[in-house]
Parts: structure tokens; C-alpha cells; sequence
């Protein structure tokens, strides 16, 4: 396979989960390869900044941006846990199990499959050593077999806009756990999913490691499966449960081999997620696993009827209305996102043989749009003149909807004006249905990209 066509690939899974990054580090992206349109390896390079901007606790002596530093060293002492440490989420200062485990299941799917990619750019290391933060985090959540704290800090967070760095000394971060009473089998399932599928990629470098992921793997599917309900339900609300089953299942099937967890895959699937035709009716993201599923069972059973199913799922989105620039429009919530997520889609299954022409095709030009803004590259440069990547391309956002990069110590402005900090390698939330968009830290619809039931 052609090195091009997998770091588009993995250019996009770092940037379909979460929408907010960097600093003003200084930058030595990597040169373009001679047959990429666009210089994926830099969009791969910058996107990396986002997840160590995003980070909570004790910041390591690696740190590339220089205007984080460590915060929220006491979160879980509520508990008498160290939950320090994880990602705060998009442009805020809560922290979240869901989109955590989402992050580091898409990651690790894409460092699976294209870790030549990842080689060619020198970033495979560090994309290793960034899904690692994450899953740091998890097993200390996943404190016993049976509990796992999902959620650090409430809606009073949104009643501080300032850096982490400097939270009031009265500032509450309560954590909120899920338990045999308070069940969220789509909260476990999704982490659980994200431990098995890390746990493939740690096999070789550390075997002690992925050997303690995929035992905490296996107790959260059975926590999941024995104990259900839906968890997720304030900042980022779930649909339903059996998804996530399903995604943990498939993936602890890929990691052990065990024909159970197979069977369990294909079981959740078809009761949560497969229509008359085997058709996913959902996109994918945080909440809705339904096509990742499909695909992965597609991939690792070779049946007709997933191979239909994900056919049908992405030729709907290839019919879909367009921008008059060329986005495929599905929301106004996170426009950018909700194309990427299914571009990821559509590239994998062309990885996996599904249509690859066509699909390669539309996913590269739904990512050249984001990438360019539906605009222009110069010529002379070979950048584009703007970009919806932070930091790509000629001029770029420069006010996301982000609250740590808009102060300066503890002076700090949400509005028009360009942020003091770059966040390098964010993607915002993007444009309207008619390529309308507007620099502006307070449309969070725009410049965060979360659709989410608090705003």
C-alpha cells in the first residue's frame, strides 16, 4: 500500500474525536510526499499537539506546549482515588470516559492498521505515547471490576472561563461513577473497547501492559453486559447501550480469538443497529458505534450481509446534499466532524476492499475540503490560503470556542479577537449548510464542534 493514501488515513482518525489543540511551540512538521495533494504528514504531526494541549495532571518534562502546565492535581479525591491525569474535553475543563475511550478505540484502530504510516512521519511513537495518556487514565478510573468513575466535574465548570492552571481554591470537581445501581453499559462498553483494542497495539513493545488492559477489558464488558443501562446522559447523551456492547465485543474478539465474543458482536448488532437491510442508520462518533461495528464484522467474518450493510451505509452519505463549496452536510452541529468521522469510515472500508476507488475518492475530497475550506492551495506554496485545521495552510481560525488558549495567565477574552495561544492541529466545528463561517470564540456550534445537550 502507498504511504499517501494511509497517512490521509490516519491524518483523519487523529482529528475525527475531539476538536481542540495546541500552542505556539515551535513547529518542524514533516516534508510532503511527492505524490500527496496535500501534506498529510504535517496534518498528522500537528493534529498530535492537540491531544498533550488537551492534557490534565502532572504535565511530563516531553511537554511540547509551553503554556500548559500541571492542573487539576486533586480530581477523584472526593473518592479517596488519583484521578489526575486524561484529557480535558474540547474547549472545556470536564473530563469524560466516553469520548476518552472513543478517542483511543479510533486511534488504536488506525495504528493497527497503518503503522508504516505512522513510521514514515516518525509518529508512531508518539502516537503510542498519546493513547497511552489516555488509557492511563481509564485504569484509574476502572478502579474495581464493578465501578468506573465516567465524568470529573459538573456543570459549574462552564461557570469558569480561565486556564485549568489557575482554578478558584473553591472550585468543586465531583467525580460521578457508574455501579451495580447506577448501571452505563455504553460508557463501559466503549472503554472496554478501547483497552482491547490498545491492548493489540502495546502486544509487542509491552506485553505486561496489554496484558493489563485487556484484563480490565474483559471485566468492564462483563460489568457492561451483566449490569445495563445507559450512563451517558447530561453532557454527552447516548441512544442506547447494545452499540457499545457490540464495539467492545468485536474488539475483544479481534484481541483473544475467542468465538464467544463473536458470537456476542453479531448479537448486539443485529439488536441495536442493522436495519431490515443490515443498513446502520446512524452516523459515527462518541455515541453511536453502529458502523464501526459493521465494519469490523465485515472485515473479520468476510459475510455478505455486513458487506451490504456498510455498502448501503456509506452510499447514503454519498448522497447526501453538498455545500456549494463540496461538504457533504449532515449537521450544523460540528459540520467538520460528523464528514471526517464518516470519511475514516469510508477510507477503511476501501482499506478493507470495500469499493476502494470510489470510496479513497470521496473521502479524500471531503478532507481536502476541510483542510482548504472548499478554497484554493497557492500555487507557489502548495498551502492552502485558509484552513479549518488550526495551524495548516496559509491563514487558519485563529478564536476557537476553547477557554485555556484564549488567556494569557489569568486575563483571557472569548470573542472575535485572535486567541493569545495557537491551538495547533484543532479542528473546528465548521460551516454552515452554505459554507458560512465566522471566526468567533462564542459560536461554540461553529468553533467547538460538540453537539451536546448543555448548550
Amino acid at each position: 500500500m502507498r504511504i499517501a493514501p494511509s497517512l490521509l488515513f490516519v491524518a483523519l482518525a487523529t482529528s475525527v474525536s475531539v476538536t481542540s489543540s495546541s500552542s505556539n511551540t515551535r513547529l518542524s512538521p514533516p516534508k510532503a510526499i511527492a505524490d500527496e495533494p496535500l501534506n498529510y504528514g504535517e496534518v498528522l504531526y500537528l493534529s498530535s499537539l492537540f491531544y498533550e494541549a488537551q492534557r490534565a495532571g502532572a504535565l511530563p518534562s516531553s511537554n511540547r506546549v509551553p503554556w500548559r502546565g500541571d492542573s487539576a492535581l486533586k480530581d477523584g479525591s472526593d473518592k479517596g482515588l488519583d484521578l489526575s491525569g486524561g484529557w480535558y474535553d474540547a474547549g472545556d475543563h470536564l473530563k469524560f470516559a466516553l469520548t476518552t475511550g472513543f478517542t483511543v478505540s479510533t486511534l488504536a484502530w488506525s495504528l493497527l492498521e497503518f503503522p508504516d504510516a505512522y513510521d514514515s512521519v516518525n509518529e508512531r511513537s508518539v502516537m503510542m505515547d498519546t493513547i497511552k495518556w489516555g488509557l492511563d487514565w481509564l485504569l484509574k478510573a476502572h478502579y474495581k471490576p464493578d465501578a468506573l468513575v465516567y465524568q470529573i466535574a459538573s456543570f459549574d465548570d462552564h461557570s469558569y472561563w480561565g486556564p485549568p492552571e489557575a482554578f478558584p481554591k473553591k472550585m468543586k470537581r465531583p467525580s460521578f461513577e457508574i455501579n451495580p445501581k447506577h448501571p452505563g453499559s455504553d460508557i463501559a462498553g466503549e472503554v472496554a473497547a478501547a483497552f482491547a483494542a490498545a491492548s493489540l497495539v502495546f502486544a509487542e513493545s509491552d506485553s505486561v501492559y496489554s496484558h493489563t488492559l485487556l484484563v480490565h477489558a474483559r471485566q468492564l464488558f462483563d460489568f457492561a453486559d451483566k449490569h445495563r443501562g445507559i450512563g451517558s446522559k447530561d453532557f454527552y447523551g447516548s441512544t442506547g447501550y447494545l452499540d457499545e456492547l457490540a464495539w467492545a465485543a468485536v474488539w475483544l474478539f479481534k484481541a483473544t480469538g475467542e468465538a464467544d465474543y463473536l458470537h456476542k458482536a453479531e448479537k448486539f448488532f443485529d439488536a441495536c443497529c442493522g436495519g431490515k437491510d443490515g443498513t446502520t442508520k446512524v452516523d459515527y462518533d462518541w455515541g453511536e458505534k453502529g458502523p464501526g461495528v459493521q465494519l469490523m464484522l465485515y472485515h473479520l467474518t468476510q459475510s455478505e450481509k455486513y458487506r451490504q450493510g456498510i455498502t448501503n451505509y456509506l452510499q447514503t452519505w454519498l448522497k447526501k446534499p453538498k455545500t456549494p463549496k463540496g461538504l457533504t452536510f449532515f449537521s450544523p452541529w460540528g459540520s467538520n466532524r460528523y464528514t471526517a468521522n464518516t470519511a475514516f469510515i469510508a477510507l477503511m472500508a476501501a482499506t478493507y476492499g470495500l469499493n476502494p476507488s470510489k470510496y479513497s475518492a470521496w473521502a479524500e475530497s471531503e478532507i481536502t475540503y476541510i483542510l482548504t475550506a472548499g478554497g484554493k492551495v497557492n500555487p507557489d506554496t502548495g498551502k492552502p490560503k485558509y484552513s479549518y485545521l488550526i495551524g495548516f495552510g496559509e491563514d487558519f481560525p485563529r478564536a476557537p470556542h476553547h477557554r485555556s488558549s484564549s488567556c494569557k495567565g489569568t486575563k483571557c477574552d472569548c470573542s472575535r479577537k485572535p486567541h493569545p495561544y495557537i491551538l495547533y492541529g484543532a479542528l473546528v466545528g465548521g460551516p454552515g449548510e452554505k459554507d458560512d463561517y465566522v471566526d468567533d470564540c462564542t459560536d461554540y456550534q461553529k468553533n467547538e464542534g460538540k453537539a451536546r445537550k448543555d448548550k
